[in-house]
């Protein structure tokens, strides 16, 4: 059995995707979500079953997944776009500070954490497909990037993970800083849903070459209510 990728988060297995077999007549698919397994045969040209949470989507052009994609002319902000944002985000700053108390944000930051019990997070791709997982608010940020190499065919090709964020797109932490600790998908507001934008990082010997072909089997169109 060769496993393909796995994650964990404070001791806990969050998912894990394994090949088993894989003769002529195909193999088996493992795909484990918080210690719950779906096991689905892959071959005889039957997409695999998915354990719900982990779902892999396909995009077209003027698609549901268009009002939360990253346009390229999003990257290219005005200089006074951007100042003005960054005005508007001081002036915002001062008040919430002379207006709320520590104690009243820290408890309004607490009850934030504790209303949602999961992020829902979807990462697009160059080719337009769309990897959904499940993951805890607590997370360090890293287990997302666990995550997608474990769905790429090719591993070892590395990537940034951007998000969409106000007034400038910014990168999804990998690693933490020398002296510092992991941020987690609540502290990048990340909670309770995102959509972020692939960008990988080719080189002259490793490039993207898309999805495992057990995740494109498995795909499905995009859900009429993310339209």
């Amino acid at each position: 059995m060769a496993a393909v990728g796995s994650g964990r988060s404070g001791g806990r297995r969050l998912w894990q995707i394994r090949r088993q077999g894989g003769g002529r007549g195909g193999g088996i698919m493992v795909i484990a979500q918080r210690n719950r397994v779906s096991v689905a045969a892959v071959g005889g040209g039957e997409p695999p079953e998915m354990e719900e949470g982990i779902r892999v989507f396909v995009s077209v052009p003027g698609s549901s997944v268009g009002q939360n994609d990253v346009p390229d002319s999003f990257y290219k902000l005005s200089g006074e776009e951007i100042r003005n944002e960054a005005k508007m985000r001081r002036e915002r700053l001062e008040q919430s500070r002379l207006l709320i108390p520590k104690s009243y944000k820290e408890k309004q930051a607490l009850a934030a954490r504790q209303k949602y019990k999961q992020a829902v997070i979807r990462v697009q791709f160059p080719d337009r497909m769309i990897l959904q997982g499940v993951f805890l608010p607590g997370e360090a940020t890293s287990s997302l990037y666990e995550f997608v190499t474990s769905a790429l065919k090719q591993p070892g090709l590395e990537f940034e993970l951007i998000s969409p964020a106000i007034p400038k797109p910014r990168v999804v932490p990998h690693f933490p800083n020398p002296g510092e600790r992991a941020r987690t998908l609540q502290e990048e507001e990340l909670v309770p849903s995102a959509l972020l934008k692939f960008i990988p990082k080719e080189t002259d010997s490793v490039v993207f070459t898309g999805l495992l072909d057990e995740l494109l089997m498995a795909s499905e169109p995009l859900p009429a209510a993310s339209q």
